[in-house]
């Protein structure tokens, strides 16, 4: 067990920064460096799991794959090492937070960052995707790296106001030391393109889908993806139906939500086929407002810079002055006098940097999936909904303290996403049985019907009188009579989870009429009549005697 004090290859552990379920992750400093060396970050594996040769092979990957990568938003890695069958990774620290917990500290105080910002900061994630994708190997040719697992929890934001990209943990790529089978399904589920969700083959656009995604949240401050369980979350990212942020989110530009839309396409050929595309769409849409790396130090600085400040406190003293120096002091925004932004009040940053969250739930998205135009307005006003709380809308977003259950990273293949939706079923107590449809009789395919025996010809009816004289008409076909099924097509004993077929209305054959009922001509009806008449005015007659009778 590795702690503070103790050396990894020419570094030395100086802080324990944060212990994770996989991983501990040091704060280290080079051995006899200059003063003023910036320190890192050492990720190394919990010993419990130094023998899951499964894991220190996908940690492997991570170490090859981001070792390539070079670009200002991308975590870089400097070395791969291993001691005391230890592996561990060298890499850029970085002193901020995860983009997830700057969403839930604006959520927190009911806020939510300028629509500028939020683009913009997706655009610099978009550049390191780019630079990932078309990372090449030894012979110059492209190793189709994809992310896979692009989710607020994996972007870093500097309390310089970098943006960073990281945790290449599960990516594909070619040359890994881990190949990744055909229909194996990895990543956070609610961050997954439809494609990936289905464990189609992948490329590039999956990962332009979940940034698009992790924008989207970003403007409106909900779950792009709800539902009440994993089985609805699968089904809905399998059949998403994306809407424009402007939809759930006010003060978004109609360029806003074409760029974010270019990336939600569900048809992946036409969605925007790179994060190259994708980033000059957002980049676009933002043109000429003049967000830069000041606006999420500022954010950083007002939000979680509480946070900031006890984390630069626990450190050495030679690496947190710095560190503090960068969470505290105001920086300059465009458009500030330079003699008034010390005396910047947190209150008039909040006021430019975020928008206050609706008290009011907003409309549910309409179903249909909208195009990149705006969509006419309604005519008919939506009824008010119901109220609904800052502090509740931070339950749509990440745990990002305690993450839950289904923003883990997922890795299943079609068989064991199978036994882990049966798995579901068991624990909703559903089991694998059926499910029932409406009347109590559990929905069963039925097998196919066979071949139904010819059947017999309808006799002839006996001949009818002759009608009075009527227009000619063609008298209908008399259709074959009813028949009950061949035996062989249905069980002798409907089981009770058996419900049988209703069989299709057909008309009834014309029956030829009795012979009674037919030429009743006017005498007989004037006999009838007399009949009744006679009989009424007996049972009248009868009525009136007793009723004499009773009053005497």
């Amino acid at each position: 067990m590795f702690d503070v004090g103790d050396t990894l290859g020419d570094y030395e552990l100086v802080s324990r920064l944060t212990q994770g379920g996989m991983a501990a992750l040091f704060l280290g400093q080079r051995r006899n460096a200059p003063p003023g060396t910036r320190p890192v970050a050492i990720k190394v594996i919990h010993e419990s799991l130094s023998d899951d040769w499964q894991f220190v092979r996908m940690f492997i990957d991570e170490a090859l794959i981001s070792v390539r990568i070079r670009h200002p938003n991308v975590i870089r890695v400097e070395e791969l090492g291993e001691k005391d069958e230890r592996y561990y990774l060298v890499m850029e620290y970085v002193h901020g937070c995860s983009l997830a917990e700057l969403l839930r500290a604006l959520a927190k105080q009911g806020r939510r960052m300028r629509p500028e910002i939020a683009v913009w900061i997706a655009s610099r994630v978009a550049a390191g995707l780019h630079a990932a994708h078309e990372m090449t190997g030894e012979d110059g040719s492209l190793l189709n790296v994809i992310h896979r697992d692009v989710s607020p929890q994996n972007v870093l934001l500097s309390s310089d106001g970098d943006v960073k990209l990281l945790d290449f943990g599960i990516a594909k790529a070619a040359g890994r030391a881990e190949r990744t089978e055909a229909g194996v399904i990895k990543g956070k589920v609610r961050y997954m393109a439809p494609e990936q969700a289905k464990g189609d083959p992948l490329d590039r656009r999956v990962d332009v889908y979940a940034l698009a995604i992790v924008v989207w949240e970003m403007l409106t401050m909900r779950r792009f993806i709800k539902g009440r369980s994993e089985i609805e979350i699968i089904r809905k990212v399998r059949n998403p139906k994306p809407v424009a942020p402007s939809e759930r989110g006010k003060g978004i530009t109609p360029e806003i939500d074409d760029a974010v839309l270019s990336g939600l396409v569900v048809d992946r050929e036409a969605r925007a086929p790179s994060a190259a595309i994708f980033q000059q769409n957002l980049e676009a849409a933002i043109e000429g407002r003049g967000i830069g790396p000041s606006h999420v130090a500022e954010l950083l600085r007002v939000f979680v810079g509480e946070h900031l400040e006890e984390t630069a406190r626990s450190l050495p003293s030679a690496i947190g002055a710095e560190l503090l120096r960068s969470s505290t002091d105001v920086n300059a925004l465009p458009g500030d006098a330079p003699n008034m932004v010390a005396h910047t009040s947190d209150q008039a940053r909040t006021r430019t940097l975020t928008i206050e969250l609706p008290t009011e739930a907003e409309p549910e998205p309409p179903q249909e999936t909208r195009s990149l135009r705006r969509p006419a307005e309604r005519k008919t006003p939506v009824p008010p909904p119901a109220p609904q709380l800052a502090a509740e809308i931070s339950a749509m977003l990440p745990s990002f303290g305690d993450v839950a259950d289904d923003e883990h990273t997922l890795e299943a293949s079609g068989p064991e996403l199978k036994q882990f939706l049966d798995r579901i079923r068991m624990d909703m107590g559903v089991g694998k049985s059926p499910p029932k449809k409406p009347g109590g009789f559990a929905a069963v395919e039925l097998p196919e019907p066979k071949a139904s025996r010819p059947r017999p010809a309808p006799p002839s009816p006996p001949p009818r009188p002759s009608p009075p004289p009527s227009p000619p008409a063609a008298p209908p076909a008399a259709p074959a009579p009813i028949e009950a099924p061949a035996p062989d097509t249905l069980p002798s004993t409907p089981s009770p989870t058996y419900r049988e077929p209703e069989p299709t209305p057909q008309p009834m054959p014309l029956a030829p009429a009795p012979e009674e009922k037919t030429g009743v001509g006017p005498a007989g009806w004037a006999l009838r009549v007399a009949l009744i008449t006679i009989v009424a005015f007996a049972v009248g007659a009868a009525l009136a005697v007793v009723a004499v009778k009773f009053v005497l």
